[in-house]
């Protein structure tokens, strides 16, 4: 019996590894201005590394230092004997990838540095936490029963077919 054809995942066939990546990332982050950079992983679970870093950043004439956290996707790999695992090299290469272009994106002024990385930006939690914006974000949306600030929206089907 065949299995299904895997689709095939970003950068499966990088040869560079994990380690070149990861150093990869921390230049293109001290080229834009990064204070420091530190990853967690943890050995054992053999998940992606977390990634924070520290940017000094001005903002509407205000100068601040704020931290950020992004984790790659854990890209799966399954190889002939049908065993799964995390394809940490591709993980890696297309977090260095989406770096990449969202710096060129601030490098250019299709955004600032602030609103094009704002998902990532951590925050106090209540109880103490630490986590993201976007986290919290996706939290607030998430609860029918937030009393948020941020808005919904609905738009009726006459409205889209016209066009508006």
């Amino acid at each position: 019996m065949r299995r299904p054809k895997q689709p095939r995942i970003p950068y499966q066939d990088t040869t560079i590894p994990p380690e070149r990546t990861k150093a990869d990332i921390e230049s293109l982050l001290k080229k834009t201005g990064a204070k420091a950079a530190q990853w967690t992983e943890d050995y054992e679970l053999g998940q992606p590394p977390t990634l924070q870093f520290i940017m000094k950043l001005e903002i509407k004439g205000v100068s601040r230092t704020i931290g950020f956290k992004m984790t790659p996707p854990a890209l799966a790999h399954t190889n002939k004997a049908g065993v799964t695992s995390v394809n940490m090299e591709a993980s890696l290469r297309l977090m260095w990838w989406y770096l990449k272009v969202k710096l060129e994106a601030v490098r250019f002024g299709l955004e600032s540095f602030e609103k094009e990385f704002l998902s990532s930006v951590l925050t106090n939690l209540p109880g103490g936490k630490v986590g993201t914006i976007g986290e919290v974000a996706v939290e607030m949306i998430a609860n029918p029963n937030s009393s948020s600030i941020l808005p919904t929206f609905t738009i009726d089907a006459p409205q889209l077919e016209a066009g508006n």
